[in-house]
């Protein structure tokens, strides 16, 4: 599912002589007019009062009126507290200016993670790795929140997706309400072979195979465990199917990953799941990450 992060609310005070202040000219309830709740803890509505100059109004006084919609407890003094999902619109007024706002609950009960993302260095970007649901479990597409990168060397946020900048380890940190979850980030450089694959190093090889097609990959024998996985190019082709000869292997992560040990001889063989007559090709990343101890 895709998740529309939208940019949390901040607001500020301009600093400056009361005596350069015009009259007030405009009221502005927060950063737009439309403000996402996924809590249902109480938070403060802020509006500002501007003059015709754009500055602050220090000193007005402004106070909040529910005016249609969903359920909302609302205080005079701004402070909202959402009952359940739904929209409701509030009025700010100070003196003659008045500022409509919409506020849409949307509260949030969990936060799930994919737990692991693996992306190509310089690859294409991959949807943040996560899922906000509501009490029933049933998905909450419009969201609020706050995503958080460890090393941004190693890859970074652009939106609601996620690019591999360099081969490496980092890790995600989303909050959404109260919720918060946690994903690792592994990023892999493309390489022809995994021959001198070394521990610690992530390596990936494109695969393009046509129908029927099939190829080896060798993978060195060692004490390091391996983790091996399946990336997708950015296109909807089909991908290739993995089997892993030689070693000592277990499920990974997902349907398409494994933990191994890997034998004098060990390899991964790639084939295409097509039939040999269809003219599609099948094509993706072989990605392989030696970890560093057993």
């Amino acid at each position: 599912m895709r998740i529309a992060l939208l940019a949390a609310l901040v607001a500020g005070a301009a600093c400056a002589d009361s005596s350069s202040y015009g009259s007030p000219a405009r009221l502005v309830v927060g950063a737009s007019v439309t403000v996402i709740v996924n809590s249902l803890r109480p938070m403060q509505l802020t509006a500002r009062v501007l003059d015709t100059g754009g500055r602050v109004v220090p000193g007005s006084r402004v106070h909040y009126e529910l005016q249609s919609g969903a359920p909302l407890r609302l205080s005079a003094t701004g402070v909202a507290t959402c009952v359940r999902s739904g929209d409701a619109v509030v009025r700010a007024v100070s003196g003659a200016l008045v500022a409509p706002v919409v506020v849409r609950c949307r509260p949030v009960d969990r936060v799930r993670s994919m737990r692991m993302l693996n992306l190509l260095a310089g690859g294409p970007p991959q949807e943040l790795p996560f899922e906000a649901v509501d009490s029933a479990g049933r998905p909450v597409a419009l969201l609020a929140g706050y995503v958080t990168i460890r090393d941004s060397g190693t890859a970074r946020v652009q939106g609601t997706r996620v690019a591999g900048i360099t081969s490496g380890t980092t890790s995600l940190d989303i909050r959404i309400g109260e919720r918060t979850a946690h994903a690792s980030v592994h990023v892999y450089a493309l390489a022809e072979t995994f021959d001198s694959i070394q521990p610690g190093q992530h390596l990936a090889v494109s695969v393009r195979l046509a129908s029927g097609a099939a190829r080896a990959w060798q993978l060195p024998a060692g004490r390091e465990p391996y983790f091996i996985t399946v990336i997708r190019h950015g296109d909807e082709r089909p991908t290739f199917r993995m089997t892993v000869i030689g070693a000592n292997c277990s499920p990974g992560l997902d349907a398409v990953s494994y933990f191994c040990s890997a034998r004098e001889g060990a390899r991964v063989v790639t084939s295409s799941p097509l039939a040999a007559q269809s003219a599609e090709q099948v094509s993706g990343a072989l990605a392989v990450w030696r970890q560093d101890e057993p």
